[in-house]
């Protein structure tokens, strides 16, 4: 499927927390497309936690951080991104079997502060399904975090969960969801 036959929404609000006396802003970003892969082989893909860089094109290694908790609630994980300085430590705090889960970014070198993402997966009437990764943020830095926001973090965000959301439709449309990892 091209990128052209893709459904894409992007969305992102502002909302304001005066209760403890200063400006918190909160972005949320949410973006969809629609693959002609099964629900089934998506979430294959998407319930191997620990091998999302398999289909993330951002990620260059991801592993899990505890052994005894592979999905689901709980579950913790590690992801390097390709350009060796940065990484994300996350663990679910949602999952919905079949169709959704929600992670916690707990840790790392991205310059936002309580961020939560969800990816989640639709069945269409029509055969396939509707994919969508929505993220919810707050930037870091006060001011200066919020003007970047408006600049740039907003925008490369959306960029990337499309990606993301684009490397699952590429691997769930192949016969064989099972990730191959080069083991040299």
């Amino acid at each position: 499927m091209t990128e052209n036959a893709h459904s894409l929404i992007f969305r992102q609000q502002e909302n304001t927390n005066s209760q403890i006396g200063k400006y918190i802003r909160m972005a949320f970003i949410h973006v969809q497309i629609e693959t002609q892969a099964t629900p089934e082989n998506c979430w294959t893909l998407l319930k191997d936690y620990q091998n999302i860089d398999f289909f993330n094109p951002y990620v260059a290694r991801s592993f899990l951080l505890d052994e005894h908790t592979p999905n689901g609630i709980g579950a913790l994980r590690q992801c390097n991104f390709k350009d060796g300085k940065n990484y994300i430590k996350e663990r679910i705090i949602d999952w919905q079997e079949g169709k959704s889960f929600t992670v916690d970014i707990y840790e790392g070198t991205m310059p936002v502060n309580d961020i939560k993402t969800s990816l989640g997966i639709k069945p269409r009437a029509m055969g396939g399904a509707q994919l969508y990764m929505h993220m919810e943020y707050t930037p870091k830095w006060g001011f200066f975090g919020a003007i970047l926001n408006r600049l740039m973090m907003t925008s490369q965000f959306e960029k990337m969960a499309r990606n993301v959301l684009l490397g699952l439709d590429q691997k769930a449309t192949l016969a064989n969801t099972t990730p191959q990892r080069d083991v040299t």
